[in-house]
């Protein structure tokens, strides 16, 4: 049985397939001690990253997959995903692995001390 997640880390994703897998087992790796969802919120893609996001599923079962059917935007694809959230903390990365996953425990940790 998976914890119910502390932290929601949600991704807009939009044609990222040749980065994504790399992120997502980063974030995973990045958050380990920490029970935890992660939320990619594919905006329209004409690219394979909802497959790539798909195949990480059957590993990461704490790995979610929204799709928009057709580009909305960064601002509307983050939006889905913060509803979407069910932990008590949210964080948003890009989906282009422009910023370090391994940051992510230092940046949340005051927020999750205040829970």
């Amino acid at each position: 049985m998976i914890d119910a997640p502390r932290v929601s880390v949600v991704l807009p994703a939009r044609n990222e397939a040749a980065a994504i897998a790399s992120l997502l087992s980063e974030i995973a790796a990045a958050l380990a001690a920490i029970p935890h969802e992660i939320i990619v919120v594919d905006d329209g893609s004409g690219d394979a990253t909802a497959a790539v996001v798909a195949a990480a599923m059957a590993a990461m079962p704490r790995l979610r997959l929204i799709r928009h059917d057709r580009s909305c935007g960064q601002s509307a694809a983050l939006r889905t995903g913060i509803l979407a959230a069910s932990g008590g903390v949210i964080a948003t990365l890009d989906a282009d692995g422009q910023n370090p996953p391994s940051d992510l425990p230092r940046v949340l940790a005051p927020l999750l001390a205040g829970e």
